[in-house]
């Protein structure tokens, strides 16, 4: 997050939850309030592939398990999470794909910092801190 600032010429980096970096000082955010904005991010990923990433740099062979969509939905008559999670499915087996342009258009230039960047430096500051 820190380098996406840099890079948009940011002159405060706000809380990174909200993920969002105001280039202008904040002035224009008064005017985005109560509007839908999609961020820009990083190219899309299926979680899949997004798993394999994060093994891949943090060392591991990657052993990812899948349940089939009949299963989860069986397992969904028994528990409410596996219910909801059979709606979600999609976001699991394709890459999610979102338009910033509306973001970019109203608040300028915005570099994402690449995933597999993000997990390394991730799996890095797990590293350091002897948590992994």
């Amino acid at each position: 997050m820190a380098l996406a600032a840099q890079t948009a010429g940011a002159k405060r980096l706000v809380q990174e939850s909200l993920a969002f970096v105001y280039a202008d000082g904040g002035d224009a955010w008064l005017e985005a309030d109560g509007q839908v904005w999609h961020l820009p991010a990083a190219e899309p990923l299926a979680g899949r592939q997004f798993l394999a990433l994060l093994f891949e740099e943090a060392g591991y062979t990657p052993r990812v398990g899948v349940a089939s969509r009949p299963m989860i939905r069986i397992g969904g008559l028994f528990n409410p999470l596996l219910r909801e999670l059979n709606e979600t499915l999609y976001q699991f087996e394709q890459p999610f794909v979102s338009d910033a342009s509306k973001f970019q258009a109203a608040f300028g230039p915005f570099a994402p910092t690449p995933h597999r960047e993000a997990v390394r430096r991730t799996v890095d500051w797990f590293r350091r801190r002897d948590t992994v």
